[in-house]
């Protein structure tokens, strides 16, 4: 075996033992307010391992990024649990920022996710990983087609929108017009169904003041085991 190969399987082995150990950190902080996650599991490694060299690293410094921010956000006494100022402190970190308007707008109750333009996600509260059943390295490792099951259509939709605000110029949060759907888990070891209500998607901007991300924010309630509709279906608890 060549001297390159030997050198990319050590940087690939470090790279997947980082990963490990900042999943299991990450983990821990959330443990201390109550939520319990899985940090990864064998499948989350594999495919970690069949992952090309360059996205590896794309995917570990992904995540890294999002936890460092986080555990800044917690040691200046800011709780995992207040999404909002969560939001807020990590697009700080980041030399980001939202509309006044648009943090208005926002509740702790709703799933806040944030996405740069090329649809990588910058930041997620903690709000799904409390109902997701996927260890949290697969939220990472895998694409979004990958994990859940939704209509086509609504996922071009959904598109159609961040891009419709990533590139306007009133800065102004849309209202979405995505209908109502149900969100399955394809593989995971719960396979949880929630039932998804899209809110709102609004600008993230630069220190020019350039949009370069967009935030989102949504309802997603999960169904029990047995439940079929809307008026089955168990709210999250603000």
């Amino acid at each position: 075996m060549s001297t390159l190969s030997l050198s990319l399987i050590s940087s690939a082995t470090a790279q997947e033992t980082r990963f490990k150990a900042l999943a299991g950190a990450f983990c821990e902080m959330t443990q201390s307010i109550g939520i319990q996650l899985e940090p990864y599991s064998d499948g989350s490694l594999s495919k970690f391992r069949s992952l090309p060299p360059e996205i590896q690293t794309q995917k570990l410094a992904a995540f890294e990024t999002y936890f460092r921010c986080c555990e800044r956000a917690v040691r200046s006494g800011i709780g995992l649990s207040d999404g909002i100022s969560l939001l807020k402190a990590i697009l700080k970190d980041l030399g980001l920022h939202i509309n006044e308007d648009t943090a208005s707008l926002l509740t702790n109750a709703e799933v806040i996710e944030v996405y740069r333009n090329d649809l990588t996600q910058l930041f997620r509260n903690l709000r799904f990983l409390e109902i997701c059943s996927y260890p949290l390295m697969d939220l990472y490792v895998h694409e979004i087609s990958e994990l859940y099951r939704r209509p086509h259509v609504l996922t071009d939709a959904t598109i159609r929108e961040f891009t419709q605000v990533l590139t306007s110029t009133d800065r102004k949060p849309l209202f979405c017009d995505v209908p109502d759907h149900f969100l399955e888990e394809i593989f995971s070891p719960g396979k949880h169904k929630f039932y998804i209500r899209h809110k709102l998607i609004a600008p993230v901007m630069n220190e020019k003041g350039e949009v370069v991300a967009a935030v989102s924010s949504l309802w997603a309630n999960l169904l029990l085991p047995g439940e079929t509709g809307l008026s089955n279906v168990k709210p999250l608890s603000p």
